[in-house]
């Protein structure tokens, strides 16, 4: 082998795990990247990415919502809390049991 050697590497891939990208409704700018994935104590994880950002406003919420129909999700969505920040990495976990295939 010439003195060339190899270490086992291990791989980990993650299950149930979602992507998507914020865009603007009517006069609210948002984008940026969002990613749902479990964890591996087995909650369930939003994490927004360093390129985040939202127009400031009063009473910010994040909801994993199960429609497309932005003012909907009061009434449909699982409200996960208010906003850290209106840009930047930052992380929310659901409440146990949530199933994550009941939104999109």
């Amino acid at each position: 082998t010439n003195g060339v050697s190899s270490l086992e590497i291990p791989i980990k891939v993650e299950e149930n795990v979602r992507t998507g990208t914020f865009v603007g409704s009517g006069r609210y700018s948002c984008s940026g990247k969002a990613t749902l994935k479990t964890d591996a104590g087995g909650n369930i994880i939003l994490e927004l990415g360093a390129d985040f950002s939202v127009q400031s406003g009063p009473d910010l919420y994040v909801y994993l919502s199960n429609t497309k129909e932005g003012s909907s999700i009061n009434s449909v969505g699982l409200q996960l809390g208010t906003l850290i920040a209106n840009s930047g990495v930052q992380s929310y976990t659901t409440p146990a049991n949530t199933d994550i295939n009941g939104y999109k």
